[in-house]
This record gives structure tokens, sequence and C-alpha cells, in this order.
């Protein structure tokens, strides 16, 4: 029952969502003068202020505590438009720009303008018609409203890579969106367009963390990255020194010179984030670096077994759970990885204080992953691919097998930040879930297991997914969510995801 209630419920959003009434705004133009309107506070979805070129703190009705703040607007507005008269004279450039302006959008997206002309006399914008109506007690009052946004904070200007950094303010303006962060180290704002077709503020631009905006204010905080994405897509190194960390919010950029200081002790990065849980953390021996084993495939959602009577060690990466391995007793532990032994004097594991280790050069090849050492830092960078569902196991079935190849997609393609590959993924135009700025650092370690079940004479299905992930902001390591998806044109896309 669960399945068929998700996909009712996809099927009636993308198919009746243009059917769902929206309460229209009240006939502005013919009640002009005629006090036959009220203006209700649920009529109104958002407002705005401005002052010449200074925003104010705008109201919305999604917020609870703007609720009486409304109220007061519409109230306003139904006492201006009751003493409205068509407006025969005209505002000049300077004298509209340096007025007060509310431009109050109501619920189906129509609007109206008020810039105040004078301290007694505002001027109504309805689309192409002016009037104007004189009240002092309600600009007076509407002045009232005017409050100023609170300006990005950083909690240092010195932050150390590794480390946190929390950046809140209420200067955003829209109501949702991403804030979208940035170092920059020449601070030359040029504009640019990356390979993936989203605008950077500079070519040099490093992104380091995409936040969430709501309701205008936004208050993030994450571990300062050794690596940055770069226009081209790929993961550039952050060094100590001066930088502007750049900020971009509603398509307004600002930027403050900070000093970025190297990690106090050696730095593991996975994907460019740095690993900040302490069961992950890497320890110097004899110059090596070493990694706890457990922990780390733990986090990268591979099946790890030990053997105490032959001191085996066996991990498996593949989505079928942990593979066979016969081996004789034997004095040293010894490490399989996907039933499959690693006897070379690199890939001995170390046991220190009852924690198997093992070197970062024999995981980098044991795994195929990509490592880069930062002298300037003395930390080491980890780059690898999420374990995927093995296409050939589906091979039999035409539309599980496009199913499960999209699922893989889905994958790569959200952890590598890539909207334009995404949105060809979706039914819906130009959407994709989740928004980037909702996920924070998490990436998708491994697509474990999937189960389908047909819909609509096999024109829908649900698939549930079993995903793993590292960086989740919430502290989860796994999920199963169910992904509709939709034939379209002989082609299985993305309807929604639960």
């Amino acid at each position: 029952m669960k399945a068929s209630r998700f996909l009712i419920t996809t099927f009636i959003t993308l198919l009746l969502a243009s059917c769902v009434p929206v309460t229209p705004a009240p006939q502005t133009a013919q009640a002009m003068g005629t006090n036959t309107v009220t203006y209700r506070t649920e009529d109104i979805k958002r407002v705005n202020m401005s002052h010449a070129d200074l925003q104010y703190l705008p109201l919305f009705a999604s917020r609870e505590e703007d609720q009486a703040l409304i109220s007061t607007v519409a109230q306003a507005l139904t006492k201006l438009i009751g003493k409205a008269k068509p407006y025969t004279n005209t505002m000049d450039a300077e004298q509209h720009f340096f007025a007060t302006d509310f431009t109050i959008t109501f619920n189906d997206d129509t609007s109206l303008s008020l810039t105040f002309a004078s301290q007694d006399t505002v001027v109504i914008q309805d689309g192409e018609q002016e009037y104007y109506a004189q009240n002092a007690d309600v600009v007076k009052e509407l002045n009232k409203l005017l409050k100023m946004p609170e300006q990005t904070r950083i909690s240092t200007l010195q932050p150390r890579i590794g480390e946190t950094i929390r950046l809140t303010g209420s200067d955003a303006h829209s109501e949702q969106g991403p804030i979208q962060l940035y170092v920059i180290p020449d601070g030359i704002l040029s504009g640019y367009t990356s390979v993936k077709g989203e605008s950077f503020p500079s070519k040099r631009a490093l992104r380091i963390y995409v936040g969430t905006i709501s309701q205008a204010r936004y208050d993030v905080s994450f571990p300062l990255p050794a690596y940055g994405e770069a226009v081209d897509g790929s993961l550039q190194p952050i060094t100590p020194g001066k930088w502007e960390l750049t900020y971009v919010t509603n398509g307004l950029t600002s930027s403050r010179q900070i000093e970025i200081q190297a990690p106090l002790k050696p730095l593991l990065s996975i994907n460019g984030v740095p690993v900040t849980d302490p069961a992950i953390q890497p320890v110097l021996r004899d110059g090596r670096m070493l990694l706890p084993l457990r922990s780390l495939a733990s986090a990268l959602g591979w099946h790890v077994s030990y053997l105490g009577h032959s001191k085996q060690v066996s991990i498996s990466t593949s989505s079928n759970g942990s593979a066979a391995m016969t081996a004789p007793q034997q004095k040293k532990v010894s490490l399989w990885i996907d039933g499959e032994p690693l006897f070379t004097p690199e890939a001995e594991p170390i046991v220190l204080n009852g924690v198997t280790y093992l070197p970062l050069r024999a995981i980098a090849d044991a795994f195929h992953f990509d490592i880069t050492w930062s002298k300037e830092i003395g930390s080491v960078h980890l780059q690898y691919q999420p374990s995927l569902l093995p296409l050939d196991g589906y091979a039999k079935d035409s539309t599980e097998y496009a199913i499960a190849a999209i699922v893989n997609e889905y994958a790569v393609a959200l952890n590598k930040r890539d909207g334009q590959k995404l949105k060809t993924l979706f039914k819906q135009k130009d959407y994709f879930f989740p928004a980037f700025e909702d996920i924070g650092y998490r990436q998708i370690t491994a697509v474990r297991d999937i189960r389908f079940q047909s819909r609509y004479e096999g024109k829908a299905y649900v698939a549930y997914v079993t995903f793993n992930y590292l960086f989740n902001r919430n502290g989860d390591n796994s999920s199963s969510p169910g992904i509709a998806l939709i034939l379209e044109n002989n082609k299985w896309l993305i309807a929604d995801i639960d």
C-alpha cells in the first residue's frame, strides 16, 4: 500500500498541478477609491521594501513572526485603496530612486507597488495604472516596518583548514534558495560560467560549500576544506594564506578577506571534504600515514569481517555482501579484498590499541583510489567513486536494467553536484532532488540494494534503493528512499523521490 499511495500522490502532483486553486488577489483597479475591498493578511505572500539602493528585511507569509507585520500592511493597503485617485503627475527619476518603495506580492503572484512621494502621499502602481492616496498615519505605520537586514557575520577571519567556520545573516532577500561560498586567491570578481553551466564569481574561484537560505536568513556551519571545486569541475587545493571569502545570495555577491591557516595535525580529506569523525582520523607511524580500516570501510559502505583464529581481515566492496575467503592459520594479520588476498609487505595491517590500521598507500593501491599528498598543509586527499549496482545482475530484464542504470547515474551526478546531468534524469523540467543546499557535503558512498515494484501495467515503477552516506548532516549513514519512475517516450525518468 505504501508504494501505491506514493505513486498516486506523484501522479496527482504531475498531472493535476495546474488545477490547484489559488486564491486570487482582490481586484484593485475596480476598487480604487470605493472602499469596497478589504485586504486580508492571508491574501499577501511577500512584502519587499527598499529605499534607493537599500534593501530592507522582507516579510514572508511563510514566517510566523512576520504575520502581525503583514497584517499591518494589509490594513494600510485597504485604507489607501479606499482613498485612491488617478495619479496625473510624474515623479522624476531621481525622486523615484530616493523614495521608499513597498512591493506587495499576492498569493496569485500579482503585485502592487507603493511609492512614498511625501510624508503623507503614496503613489500606487497597479500594472501600467498609477493612483495616489494621502494618509500620513498610514505612511508613518509603514515606515515602522523598515528594518535593515543583518549583514553577514563570519565566526573567524583566520579559519583553519579542517575546523568549523560559521556564517550568519539575514540579507539574502529571497524566501529560499542557496548561499554559495567560494574562496578566490586574487579577489577579482569577473563572473564565469563553469563546465556545469553554473555561475562562478571568478574564473579562479573555488567553491567550498553550498548552504540554505530560509526566509532571507542563513546560518551555515561547515569544516573549511583543503580542496575546492574549480570552474572545470576539478578539485583544487586551498593553501594557507590570504583569500577572499566570497558569498553569493540571490545574485548578490559580497566578499571578506580571510587568512587561511594550516591544520594543526595531519588531515584526511575524502572527495575534497575534511574528515572530522574521530573514528576515521589518520595516525602517523614510522613516517607513514595509517588509517583505521574498519571505520574507513564502514564510512564507505563496505562490509568488513574478521576471523580471529586465522587473523584474516576481509573487506567486500560490492553490493552483494562479504566474499568468501579461505586461508591457513597464520601469525600475522592478513587482508583480503573481495575474496582475494593481499600478501605484500605494504598491505600488512597494523594493530594499535586493538584497532586495525592499514598504510594509506596500501589502501590507495588496493582500492584504486587517487591519493594526493599536500606538503604545504601536511595532509592527504583521497578521491573515490561510489560503489554502484552491478548492471550485469539485471541484464535479463530490460526495464530493471534501465532503472538500475538511472539509479547509478543519479548517484554519480549527485556526488559531483552536476545539476545539468541530474535535470536530464527527472521528468519535471529544470528540477532535481534533493537541492544541493539541502545536503551540504553529503556523499553517496555506495548503492547497496534495489527492489522493484511495477505499477500501472508497467508504465510506472517504484525502486526502493539503499544508499550509504558519508558526511551526512543528520548523522545517518544510510537510507532507503522510494524512487518513482515514469516511462515517457520510451525513456524512464524520475518523477519523484520519497
